[in-house]
């Protein structure tokens, strides 16, 4: 799992995420004392991950991410063949494990979205789901998950390896630049939290990002926005 972000007027000051797909493990993180619970398989690995996740005595918010196969299967040519829009097709099976937790009994307001990037995808899907975040949005709905249209969705992609494919940057250390980049991509096409090793430079990036596009969009027309939180996985 990682550390969170700061919190302020007297609240915590970081939040817990614990990256698991046991549901056994995800049970005694919450009663550790975790505040997130990001699951990398949205429940599909562990029959008891969702069961676990609808159990629990604080309803912690469960990420629910895109993934095909498993972590030793996930790159194989059948599970990154997408036959259409990658992003439609990803909010799509993220639609349908939306609509498994509801029915195991995980409220919808608990749910956190995150496109996988990275996971079960090849560079050039990594990139086309960079460019249409909207996409797995609008996807969700028709899928009939459309509360989840509206619900957080979490971005990973720090010093992931596509970054490096386009920059020419081979040690993953040194993608943090490129990193900042995708970030404000990824506020453009509306996502709401990061996933981030270099916490400060991003956070300064998103600061502009949203100078420029939530807080003018939300004094033009006002609207719920979720504020941006970061998750600080382990180097």
């Amino acid at each position: 799992g990682g550390g969170g972000g700061g919190g302020g007027g007297g609240g915590p000051s970081g939040y817990i995420s614990v990256d698991t797909f046991y549901g056994a493990v995800a049970t005694a993180a919450a009663d550790a004392g975790a505040h997130i619970i990001n699951d990398v398989s949205a429940g599909r690995l562990d029959p008891d991950m969702l069961a676990a996740i609808a159990a629990m005595q604080r309803p912690l918010p469960y990420i629910a991410m895109h993934m095909r196969g498993d972590p030793m299967t996930m790159q194989s040519e059948e599970n990154t063949t997408y036959h259409g829009d990658v992003a439609a097709v990803v909010g799509e099976e993220l639609g349908t494990r939306a609509r498994g937790a509801a029915s195991a009994g995980v409220e919808p307001w608990r749910l956190w979205t995150d496109p996988g990037i990275g996971f079960a995808k090849t560079r050039d899907g990594c990139w086309d789901l960079l460019a249409n975040l909207r996409g797995v949005r609008r996807a969700l709905t028709r899928t009939g998950a459309g509360a989840l249209a509206t619900a957080p969705m979490l971005l990973g992609v720090s010093r992931k390896g596509f970054l490096g494919g386009v920059t020419g940057r081979a040690a993953a250390g040194d993608r943090d630049a490129a990193t900042v980049a995708a970030c404000v991509a990824g506020v453009w096409g509306g996502a709401d939290v990061m996933r981030v090793h270099d916490v400060a430079a991003v956070v300064d990036a998103l600061k502009v990002a949203d100078a420029v596009w939530r807080d003018r969009a939300r004094a033009a027309a006002p609207a719920s926005h979720t504020e941006h939180i970061f998750i600080n996985p382990k180097p």
